[in-house]
């Protein structure tokens, strides 16, 4: 299993896992819908990234949400290695 939560370097992390998401069957990576760090990567470019790596999408694990508006900012999505 693979945690990633590296505030906003998610692509960068996966991108630079090739090798180890072969020997990875399940990845709970912190996806963003709005920006809250430059220049990083959100939900749905994630999404795309982990999917065309191998992984389904399986729902999420956590969340935060804003303070103030209740909003979804970021959720801990769960993804499992395809069959």
């Amino acid at each position: 299993m693979m945690k990633i939560d590296v505030q906003g370097y998610e692509k960068f992390v996966l991108n630079g896992a090739k090798e180890t998401l072969k020997k990875t069957d399940y990845i709970i990576c912190e996806m963003s819908f709005l920006p809250l760090y430059k220049g990083q990567a959100l939900f749905n470019e994630m999404y795309e990234l982990i999917f065309n790596a191998g992984f389904y999408y399986a729902g999420q694990v956590g969340e935060m949400r804003h303070p103030q508006t209740n909003e979804v900012l970021q959720i801990d999505g769960l993804f499992i290695r395809k069959q």
